[in-house]
């Protein structure tokens, strides 16, 4: 009987010791748990305030219209940087005529022009400064557009794929003519 006890006794105290080690596990994974909650909540909220910061933000409103004034030109709506041995600034090129491109545009190479094979619409015009263009802006991606309102201020920037992808902002700034006024 004193050995059925004892061995009660040892299970009694290995079934505390169990339960014990079973509880403080418990408390570890939560502990965890809520460690990894807590990180996951500063890291979305640190995304969130990057989001707010636009791409080339240290571009936007800066002011490009004496640039174009020293150049001869007049102020465009649309800047496009190409590089000469790029494959998609080559299709960007061809891609002017294909929308009928109407809007007021600049093509700048930043590094050598290369000879063109297309005709480009008479709203682009080529020039021949887009390597200190692209060096004052810091931009050293092509092909990238940027995009100017009326008083020659940069109020997009961003890489360049398609030129229908700037069609939703182009459309956007033409005037609607109103039927009657046909």
């Amino acid at each position: 009987m004193i050995l059925a006890l004892t061995w009660l006794d040892a299970r009694m105290s290995f079934e505390i010791a169990a339960l014990i080690a079973t509880w403080l596990a418990l408390v570890f994974v939560t502990l965890i748990a809520l460690n990894l909650h807590f990180r996951m909540m500063r890291l979305e909220r640190d995304q969130a305030e990057m989001n707010h910061r636009t791409a080339y933000a240290h571009v936007h409103g800066r002011q490009l219209g004496p640039w174009f004034a020293e150049a001869g030109i007049p102020a465009p709506r649309y800047i496009f940087l190409f590089s000469a041995n790029c494959e998609t600034c080559k299709r960007l090129i061809e891609e002017f005529n294909s929308l009928s491109w109407t809007e007021r545009s600049v093509i700048a190479w930043t590094d050598h022009p290369p000879p063109l094979t297309t005709v480009l619409p008479a709203a682009v015009q080529p020039v021949d400064r887009g390597a200190r263009l692209a060096a004052e802006l810091r931009i050293r991606v092509t092909p990238f557009f940027l995009e100017l309102d009326e008083d020659g201020r940069i109020v997009r920037a961003a890489p360049a794929t398609s030129l229908s992808a700037l069609r939703p902002s182009y459309e956007a700034t033409r005037i609607p003519v109103h039927p009657t006024a046909r």
